[in-house]
């Protein structure tokens, strides 16, 4: 007899493996937000969870991150940092839009 507990954890573990071998830094990925902390918001990218940080959510000054993000919602995130051995992925939000107010420099 199996239980069906042991099912769905071996099945979970196989799709975090088969995810950790597709994760790259620098790489946009769709995600949806499972957690709201006090410092940050956790996303789970599809078998793995990766933690949005509370400066990664804006340009702007964020007094708390469900100013910005709610639970179950869908985002698109940057993978700012990912470490295979420790299975720890750092993301960022505010990287994917420009800089408000900065312009390129022109030699004139």
């Amino acid at each position: 007899m199996v239980s069906r507990r042991a099912l769905l954890e071996e099945e979970q573990h196989s799709k975090r493996a088969q995810l950790m071998e597709t994760l790259a830094e620098g790489q946009t990925c769709a995600g949806h937000v499972k957690n709201v902390t006090e410092y940050g918001a956790f996303v789970d990218l599809g078998g793995i969870d990766g933690l949005l940080h509370l400066t990664d959510l804006s340009w702007g000054r964020v007094k708390h991150p469900s100013d910005i993000v709610k639970p179950d919602q869908e985002l698109d995130v940057i993978i700012l940092k990912f470490d295979k051995e420790k299975q720890r992925v750092s993301l960022g939000l505010k990287q994917l839009i420009p800089i408000p107010g900065w312009a390129p420099r022109r030699n004139i």
